[in-house]
């Protein structure tokens, strides 16, 4: 689990800054990264991006990868390219669609945009970029889950069952008299629940 938690992170990072980096490529080349508010300074009119295009692609490729992420953790095995990943948990769906209605809220309502997350509306290459982005999340946790699936199936313990090189197999054998919880825990009133 920590692997995969890394590995999406990682993806997320790597992809968020890759896709600044494509918007900025768009500008003249040589010219530094200007605000919109830098009207009247030299360079202006020569940017089509500006520092509150990025700051809103960068946060919408963020969101939309997580989604990602999300429904490709949906199953620990099975593969989410599939028809199976619209059934089920219909809670899933209602984060995904909620997720994305705040995430166009934040991007498109004035004031709530360039007030508080100091960022712009998005063009049709913006949404374009999110598109790529948010599918290459997609498919890099697919791979993952495939690799593990092979590994598993070759006999490798992909579920951690077994004690591994950062695991302490004597933990909890050294000291047996003492609860399990630490003291005044008992008085949480922990209720199991039932189905």
């Amino acid at each position: 689990l920590l692997l995969r938690i890394l590995l999406s992170t990682f993806t997320l990072t790597g992809l968020v800054v890759a896709a600044a980096f494509w918007l900025k490529s768009k500008n003249p080349p040589g010219t530094d990264l200007m605000s919109m508010n830098d009207k009247g300074k030299e360079g202006y009119a020569d940017q089509k991006y500006f520092q509150e295009h990025i700051r809103a692609l960068s946060f919408n490729v963020l969101d939309f990868g997580a989604i990602s992420v999300t429904l490709s953790a949906r199953f620990t095995y099975l593969s989410s390219i599939h028809p199976r990943v619209f059934k089920g948990n219909k809670y899933a769906w209602y984060s995904v669609f909620i997720v994305a209605a705040l995430q166009i809220f934040c991007t498109y309502v004035p004031g709530v945009n360039n007030i508080i997350f100091q960022m712009t509306s998005m063009d049709g290459f913006m949404w374009l970029i999110v598109l790529v982005m948010t599918i290459a999340v997609f498919l890099v946790m697919e791979a993952e889950k495939a690799f593990r699936s092979y590994m598993q199936f070759r006999g490798v313990d992909t579920e951690d069952k077994n004690y591994g090189m950062f695991d302490n197999p004597m933990e909890g054998q050294t000291d047996t008299s003492g609860g399990l919880l630490p003291k005044g825990a008992s008085k949480l009133n922990l209720v199991a629940l039932e189905k």
